[in-house]
């Protein structure tokens, strides 16, 4: 984990009473997201909570109303209050499920990230709480409009698509505070370009991976191409596989995931949807996010000792990963081709894995001799 890098002093912006409250709402709770809208009921949260440099302390409530004899629609609406930005975020809409499909039609104004997949919002709140770290960049959707469609074939074949209109405003850094290291600053949030933004996003997946796939082998592969319109023009893909292979030897698994990811068309300023490498969830041994690119090809290895440790499990693993930039004007796969072996970063590890609650990553990197070793903390196993 990277220091910061500007000093001076800070002052206290919340109360610890709200921190006491924000950990007892980090607990991953019903979701309104496409994909996970119960068939029936009536459920309630506080799951929205969090706490980051941004908002500061964000107090907020979620609420899905399913009856049964509306015969799969459903109701959501999520809201809440940052204290230190003094601002409210919320989205609420209407979902249909019918068997394996969901569609979703929804309004919102969000505090968003392109960085929801590096690490959970609760493990990232305790980090920022309690270690000054937010590992997360931000930015403001508003007066936004979207609709999502998720639907399973056959059960290992998934679809999903969405289409959002919003505009898009810069997020300063709002809060200094925190329970420790109050003498440093939190690291500043990037700007990015602001103006209207439509975005399209289409993924296709083959899904033959088990509920617990640690005790079976299976196989996830994706497709994501994404494209962005109105005031901006650029276009993504994405392109991952995950295989869990369970060894013959005792309780051991191999998990291999590997990923490739292209930006093109993207502004000069527009870093916060630049593709980066180094630090928490992708290069462990190296500091965060010090490489970054419009191309990225990595592959990270874990090999599982279930319940080593008794409840705990033993896990070594080994990273490797490139960035590189081709003109905005090249094609999402040009740039790929003349990739060496020697332009890769890599670093080996260990960690020690409380089920899928807790992860403590302790790694080095592999290209200096001398190197540091590097500490992480996740909440949930990365793949």
């Amino acid at each position: 984990m990277n220091a910061p890098t500007r000093p001076g002093r800070v002052r206290a912006g919340i109360w610890t009473p709200f921190a006491l409250l924000l950990l007892l709402s980090v607990v991953p709770l019903a979701s309104a997201r496409v994909g996970t809208f119960p068939e029936k009921g009536v459920s309630f949260s506080l799951s929205p909570s969090r706490y980051n440099r941004v908002e500061g302390l964000f107090i907020g409530a979620e609420t899905i109303i399913a009856p049964v004899p509306w015969r799969g629609f459903g109701i959501f609406g999520s809201g809440g209050y940052g204290r230190a930005s003094g601002a409210w975020r919320y989205e609420a809409g209407l979902q249909f499920r019918r068997g394996d499909a969901n569609l979703s039609v929804s309004a919102f104004n969000r505090t968003a990230s392109l960085d929801d997949s590096l690490i959970t919002t609760g493990v990232n709140s305790f980090m920022a709480l309690f270690a000054k770290r937010d590992y997360k960049d931000y930015f403001q959707a508003r007066d936004g409009v979207e609709v999502s469609l998720h639907h399973r074939y056959r059960k290992a074949y998934v679809f999903g698509a969405r289409v959002a209109l919003s505009e898009l405003r810069d997020m300063p850094v709002a809060t200094h505070w925190s329970l420790f290291r109050r003498d440093d600053p939190f690291r500043e949030n990037p700007r990015i370009e602001e103006g209207q933004e439509g975005f399209i996003a289409a993924t296709l997946a083959f899904d033959r991976i088990a509920p617990n796939p640690y005790l079976r082998s299976g196989t996830y592969l994706s497709a994501t191409y994404e494209r962005r319109f109105r005031d901006f023009e650029d276009d993504g893909l994405t392109l991952t596989g995950t295989r869990y292979q369970v060894m013959p030897l005792g309780r051991q698994v191999l998990v291999l995931h590997g990923t490739l990811a292209s930006r093109a068309g993207l502004a000069p300023q527009d870093s916060l949807r630049l593709l980066y490498l180094g630090g928490l969830g992708t290069l462990r041994g190296y500091t965060f996010r010090e490489f970054h690119g419009n191309r990225m090809l990595t592959l990270n290895a874990d090999y599982v000792f279930q319940n080593a440790l008794k409840l705990v499990d033993l896990i070594l693993f080994f990273d490797t990963g490139w960035t590189g930039v081709r003109p905005p004007s090249a094609s999402l796969l040009s740039g790929f081709g003349d990739v060496q072996w020697n332009d890769f970063r890599s670093d080996a590890g260990v960690s020690l894995a409380l089920g899928q609650q807790a992860r403590i990553d302790v790694a080095r990197r592999l290209d200096r001799r001398h190197a540091d070793w590097v500490l992480t903390l996740q909440g949930r196993r990365r793949f």
